[in-house]
């Protein structure tokens, strides 16, 4: 099988019966996955237990997002129109998100690399866990799930600035040149994408995946505990990232539209002699 990228778009264009011309790419530095695990992440079986687990969490959370939620993650959650009383089949929700807005879904049975995630996204291909987490797990967990990918993220994806920022941080990764640079795009990422906060009309709300999916996330991102800070891409770049332990440090937006200009900022950067660290 050859690298990942073009397993994506193998599966955007096959598949899924996205007749959307392939991408010609070609990166040695790339991690090849294997058939038997890609077959692993596409031919899981969820059990009635699995899928009732889905059902209390989509119930659970949607109770307090429509208090706490961006209205553009809201109004995604309509146009997407996810199964509440089971665990989408993720080849019909691609074909879903391919008629809404051009993208698709890559089953995987975990964590990708960073440099090969970011090659999907630059294939508008999103990577999507299959494991769901255990009821014990149901406020917190600190490794991604169906239920966070699904949930959390797909809904995003019908707001175009939203997509657009996604796909131009996954083309942006194409042409670093380091694993320095790649680290802070993994940041900008994880401070919008996992873990944004926006400034709408009737306060701040909540549109990250991580915040979305997780009721103890959200908690602590609402709460006298967490510094929430105007998005500033220099600081962010000298922050570590705690993948295990609920964050205490946020960055909000002013509008969706700043997505764009943070975009722009790191691409003039990654096109330069420069990198911003």
């Amino acid at each position: 099988m050859g690298n990942v990228t073009q397993y994506c778009c193998i599966y955007r264009c096959g598949m899924s019966g996205v007749k959307t011309p392939v991408p010609k790419r070609d990166d040695s530095r790339m991690t090849n996955l294997t058939t038997k695990e890609w077959a692993a992440a596409l031919d899981i079986q969820y059990h009635n237990s699995d899928h009732a687990t889905w059902k209390a969490l989509y119930e659970k959370r949607l109770q307090k997002l429509v208090f706490v939620g961006s209205e553009a993650y809201l109004s995604g959650l309509q146009v997407i129109r996810l199964d509440s009383e089971q665990i989408p089949n993720l080849d019909r929700l691609s074909e879903r998100l391919r008629q809404v807005c051009g993208w698709s879904i890559t089953p995987v049975s975990g964590f990708l690399p960073s440099k090969v995630f970011f090659e999907c996204l630059s294939c508008k291909a999103f990577p999507c866990t299959t494991v769901i987490r255990k009821p014990s797990e149901f406020a917190y967990t600190p490794a991604p799930d169906v239920f966070h990918d699904v949930f959390g993220h797909i809904p995003m994806y019908w707001h175009c600035q939203f997509r657009d920022f996604v796909h131009q941080l996954g083309q942006i990764a194409c042409n670093l040149r380091s694993e320095k640079e790649l680290e802070l795009l993994a940041k900008v990422y994880w401070y919008t994408v996992e873990f944004g906060l926006v400034n709408e009309p009737r306060g701040i709300r909540v549109y990250g995946s991580g915040l979305i999916s997780s009721e103890a996330e959200t908690e602590m991102a609402l709460s006298p505990d967490c510094s929430r800070r105007s998005f500033d891409l220099r600081e962010i770049a000298e922050r570590d990232i705690a993948h295990d332990k609920l964050q205490r440090v946020l960055y909000v937006i002013d509008s969706f539209e700043q997505l764009a200009s943070i975009s722009s900022e790191l691409k003039r950067h990654s096109n330069g002699s420069t990198w911003i660290m």
